[in-house]
C-alpha cells in the first residue's frame, strides 16, 4: 500500500506538491520510499535506470523502487525543457559539480 501521508518533501499527496498532475510517483521522500516493500531498488533514475525500472515494471506482481538523489524535481521547467539544459550546469541546486580525472585514450 502506497505512503499517501503528507511529509516534509511535499505537502500534496506522496508527498509531491502536484501528484495529481505528475508521473506515477509512489513517494518523493525517504520516509515515504522506506515505508514501502519493493521486489527490487534501482539505484539511480537516469535514463538507464528508468529504462530497466519501466521495463520490470511491465509484469504487475513487480514491485520497484528507484532512489535517486536530490529533492524531487517533479515538474521542475528546468528539468522538462531540453532547452534549459545549460542552465543546470554548475547551478548548485541541480549540479553536485563533480569533477573527474582526465581520461587518457
Amino acid at each position: 500500500m502506497a505512503n499517501t501521508t503528507s511529509t516534509q518533501e511535499g505537502n500534496g499527496l506522496y508527498g509531491i506538491d502536484n501528484a495529481a498532475n505528475s508521473l506515477p510517483a509512489l513517494c518523493a521522500c525517504a520516509r515515504g520510499f522506506l515505508d514501502e516493500t519493493y521486489d527490487i531498488i534501482i539505484i539511480g533514475g537516469g535514463t538507464a535506470g528508468l529504462a530497466v525500472a519501466a521495463r520490470l515494471t511491465e509484469d504487475p506482481n513487480i514491485m520497484v523502487g528507484v532512489l535517486e538523489a536530490g529533492k524531487s524535481r517533479l515538474d521542475d521547467p528546468l528539468v522538462d525543457t531540453p532547452a534549459t539544459f545549460p542552465e543546470l550546469l554548475g547551478n548548485p541546486e541541480y549540479d553536485y559539480g563533480f569533477k573527474s580525472t582526465p581520461q587518457v585514450c
